[in-house]
């Protein structure tokens, strides 16, 4: 039996279920239940990420979201997306660093490596002031990697190498070089 019909098969035209609009099927839906037992229901295409989809279904609103997602006008909301880092913070420095041209002169493995180097470092310390920073922010730094002597020896010559380029004359972003 559809909505809007009796059971005997002839039209309903009064009562709730008239009033009742007919969905077809909504495809692509997905519920997931987070940690805290909140449902949470997601638009998603087989290869493509999970879209949140805020509004409560049944409604008029869930299917307007619905069909922005559908159409592809509702894109995904990322937390990894990277957002503009505080004046004055080691990720606001190592920003600096990577669009200057000492960094963009080396070779594209040696930018790869560094990047990487110092991307984990942001990961940690990237909301600290980079001016606070002394000879035992960095040997902690180094330390981290103590079981891998060689990431140790090779995170130490990476902030040597971004303070050096950050106390020169011709940036003058840094007073001091920490590890110094």
């Amino acid at each position: 039996m559809r909505l809007g019909q009796r059971t005997n098969g002839t039209p309903c035209d009064e009562g709730p279920v008239a009033r009742q609009k007919w969905h077809p099927p909504l495809s692509y839906l997905i519920e997931d239940v987070d940690r805290h037992g909140n449902v949470r229901i997601y638009f998603r295409r087989k290869g493509q990420p999970k879209i949140r989809l805020r509004e409560m279904p049944g409604g008029d609103a869930f299917d307007k979201e619905y069909q922005r997602a559908f159409s592809g006008e509702l894109k995904q909301l990322s937390a990894n997306k990277h957002t503009v880092a505080m004046l004055g913070t080691m990720r606001w420095l190592c920003e600096q660093y990577y669009a200057s041209a000492k960094f963009q002169s080396l070779a594209g493995s040696t930018r790869k490596v560094r990047r990487g180097i110092l991307e984990e470092i942001c990961q940690r310390a990237g909301n600290f002031r980079y001016a606070m920073m002394d000879a035992s922010h960095v040997a902690k730094l180094g330390d981290e990697k103590a079981a891998f002597p060689r990431a140790a020896n090779n995170r130490v010559k990476v902030l040597r190498q971004l303070f050096a380029w950050a106390t020169s004359p011709e940036y003058g972003y840094a007073k001091k070089e920490p590890g110094a």
